[in-house]
C-alpha cells in the first residue's frame, strides 16, 4: 500500500479558537501553527492541528467567507462531508468519546 494513513485534511471554520479547543480537549491534539497565512495579512488565518504522528488538520478562517456558516445535510456533499481519525486503540476511542465537552461548555 502506498499510504500509511491520513496526512492532512483542510477545512474551513468561523471559530478557530473553539475548534482548536475541541481537538485539544478531546484528542489531546497539538496546535502547531496559528497565524495569518500570509504574514501581515490577517484576512486568511491558518491553524495546523496535529492529531496524530503523521496527521494534521489544516483549518482556514477566512474573513468574509460565510461558507463555514452554511449547513449542508448529511450526504449533501457540502464543503466537507466527514473524515475519520484512526484511534490508537479501542480504549483511546472510548476515552475520547466520554471526555467530549458538551456543546454548551464549548460555545463559551
Amino acid at each position: 500500500m502506498l499510504t500509511s494513513g491520513l496526512n492532512h485534511v483542510a477545512t474551513l471554520t468561523n471559530d478557530a479558537p473553539r475548534l482548536q479547543a475541541f481537538y485539544r480537549e478531546v484528542f489531546e491534539a497539538e496546535v502547531i501553527r496559528d497565524a495569518p497565512e500570509i504574514e501581515g495579512n490577517d484576512a486568511v488565518r491558518l491553524s495546523i492541528i496535529r492529531v496524530g504522528p503523521h496527521a494534521e488538520l489544516n483549518v482556514f478562517q477566512i474573513e468574509g467567507n460565510t461558507e463555514a456558516d452554511r449547513q449542508v445535510p448529511m450526504f449533501g456533499r457540502g464543503r466537507l462531508d466527514h473524515f475519520a481519525l484512526q484511534a490508537a486503540s479501542t480504549e483511546a476511542a472510548c476515552r475520547a468519546k466520554w471526555s467530549r465537552p458538551s456543546r454548551r461548555s464549548a460555545s463559551g
